[in-house]
């Protein structure tokens, strides 16, 4: 099983895109969000987690990013008599309040997966070397099928091996040698381990790269 994360690790299916037949702890449906419940994901992040709400009680999407996302499930049934009266108070709050932090912090909530389907972070130049991240959330909570959707094989080699190039790791693989010498972050060390990576860096890289194995085959060595 893959792992799938609304709020904690849950598991996904390694064959499809699938979201778990329940929500991790199914805070949305119990318990109001905040500010510090929502940092850290991305806008498509919260654009799936709001709609889950929905989605839970049978609404259809006409959005194909996301009806084709909910529609990979073993548990989403759409409803023709669908109706958001289904949403108890606090679904209700949630997603008027998830909806609201992304208009804050985004500008509008996203409709599909950015920068080819994750949270790519982006930043500055510095000796002509480029400082940003293909997805810096990667260090900071567990991925789900939302955040690696859409990537290509190769796009997805490089997202796992940030997640070991922030730490320092040097690479043999000319080709992702020279991607992380572009960045103006990377900087190899001799006395690198893997004990460097956090809990969900470990648990990411693994993630990543059975994605890859699962819908490619084998991950990509070079572009």
């Amino acid at each position: 099983m893959k792992r799938y994360c609304w709020s904690v690790l849950c598991l996904l299916s390694l064959s499809t895109l699938v979201l778990t037949a329940a929500f991790a702890d199914d805070w949305e449906a119990n318990s109001k969000a905040t500010n510090a419940r929502l940092a850290g994901h991305s806008n498509w992040d919260l654009t799936l987690m709001r709609d889950g709400i929905y989605a839970r009680h049978g609404r259809p999407f006409d959005n194909q990013y996301i009806r084709n996302v909910f529609n990979s499930t073993g548990w989403y049934s759409p409803d023709s008599s669908y109706s958001d009266r289904r949403l108890n108070s606090v679904e209700q709050y949630n997603v008027a309040f998830i909806l609201k932090y992304q208009n804050s912090h985004f500008g509008s909530a996203a409709t599909k997966p950015s920068g080819g389907g994750g949270n790519t972070s982006s930043g500055g130049s510095s000796g002509g070397k480029s400082s940003g991240y293909i997805n810096s959330g990667t260090a900071t909570h567990y991925l789900h099928g939302g955040e690696v959707y859409g990537f290509s094989n190769w796009q997805l080699t490089l997202m796992r091996n940030e997640i070991y190039a922030r730490h320092g790791r040097s690479f043999d693989n000319k080709y992702i040698r020279a991607y992380f010498n572009s960045k103006s972050w990377y900087h190899p060390s001799s006395s690198y381990s893997d004990s460097r990576l956090n809990k969900y860096e470990r648990v990411n890289a693994d993630f990543i790269k059975g994605w890859q194995t699962d819908n490619f085959g084998t991950p990509a060595t070079q572009p």
